[in-house]
């Protein structure tokens, strides 16, 4: 049993070093990319609120009128988007910044903190994906009981 290691002796070599390098590089992308599309659904969102003329106490948009609850609750949607996806790709950031930090200074506390921000990551994803499902199924519930 002595040919065992602990996983408290664990050490990355170099092709493990790479592997990890190549992950916080496309994870920075990610989480770049990510920003820039927050940004874009922020800007598209402003501007159709603000071109929606009013007219008659409903708003224009095209050939269509729509009212000031739909053009509202549209942005609304638009903003909860952009706060629900800021976090992962906020996080998603940091992992790629520590991981790139602790490769490059062999810091094992930026490593711990690296891991720390991917768990959270994935953690927050996972709870924003299980609240989804929950809705779904309460949507198709409900659907089924109104006799679809």
């Amino acid at each position: 049993m002595e040919n065992e290691k602990s996983l408290f002796d664990l050490q990355v070599d170099m092709l493990g070093k790479a592997h990890l390098k190549e992950t916080a590089k496309w994870a920075r992308f990610l989480a770049i990319t990510g920003f820039v599309g927050l940004g874009l659904v922020f800007i598209a969102s402003m501007v159709v609120t603000m071109s929606a003329e009013k007219t008659s106490g409903y708003k224009k948009y095209g050939d269509e009128a729509i009212t000031g609850a739909e053009v509202l609750g549209s942005l609304l949607g638009a903003l909860m988007i952009v706060v629900l996806y800021f976090f992962p790709c906020y996080f998603l950031l940091r992992f790629a910044n520590k991981m790139r930090t602790a490769l490059d200074s062999d810091d094992i506390t930026s490593l711990n903190e690296s891991f720390k921000n991917l768990k959270a990551t994935f953690r927050y994803l996972g709870v924003v994906t299980i609240i989804f499902l929950v809705f779904l199924l309460i949507g198709l519930l409900s659907s089924i009981g109104d006799g679809g």
